[in-house]
């Protein structure tokens, strides 16, 4: 019984840990992956197209 308490205090204490810097990530700090994304996206594209304009030889 001791070690099924425990095992639930513990579990307890996660999950509020969890529900609490979920709230700070939406609430005070949220993410900003769109544009960190779209920075990465651009970047990979503009080696894609520099790549393929060198290797055919074709002006850019």
């Amino acid at each position: 019984m001791q070690f099924l308490t425990h095992a639930l205090g513990r579990t307890a204490v996660i999950l509020i840990g969890l529900v609490v810097a979920m709230l700070i990530n939406i609430m005070l700090w949220p993410p900003r992956h769109s544009h960190l994304l779209n920075k990465k996206l651009r970047a990979c594209n503009d080696v894609a197209v520099n790549y393929l304009f060198t290797k055919a030889k074709l002006p850019v």
